[in-house]
């Protein structure tokens, strides 16, 4: 090997030297890009992250107000229910009482009108007795029928 050859090796060798010392500067920097572009993302996942919460507590805050809200509603509900289930059973028995009454009446009416009716029976029975008897009276003074003839 000659001198030449050996200064070839050297100066291939120092190029290889260089291009590791460049590939070694390439992947520090490109780590030192990375961890920038990792802390970047850390930070908006960090403050996505803050804003969810944030979004999840407000909503958490609307749904417990909606919650308290409807219960409220349903406890107006409950007792405007109870106050028509009142006012209904109320309805009912006043209804029921009107009826008892008016049964009662009916009753009451029903039976004047049979003590009229047995009233005014007697009375045509009495008119019958009386004219059965004027006409057994008129038939026995009258003249004896003629005989009839048979043929």
């Amino acid at each position: 090997m000659d001198q030449q050859m050996w200064t070839t090796l050297a100066g291939l060798a120092s190029l290889v030297l260089v291009l590791l010392g460049y590939l070694g500067a390439m992947k520090r920097d490109l780590i030192a890009a990375i961890g920038k572009v990792e802390y970047r993302l850390d930070t908006k996942i960090d403050g996505a992250r803050t804003e969810l919460k944030t979004d999840i507590a407000a909503l958490d805050t609307k749904i417990d107000g909606a919650r308290t809200e409807l219960k409220t509603d349903i406890a107006a509900l409950d007792t405007k229910i109870d106050g028509a289930r009142t006012e209904l059973k109320t309805d009912i028995a006043a209804l029921d009482t009107k009826t008892d009454g008016m049964r009662t009446e009916l009753r009451n009416e029903i039976a004047a009108s049979h003590i009229d009716l047995k009233t005014d029976i007697g009375k045509v029975e009495d008119r019958l007795t009386a004219i059965e008897s004027r006409t057994y009276d008129i038939s026995t003074r009258l003249p004896p029928a003629p005989a009839s003839t048979s043929r």
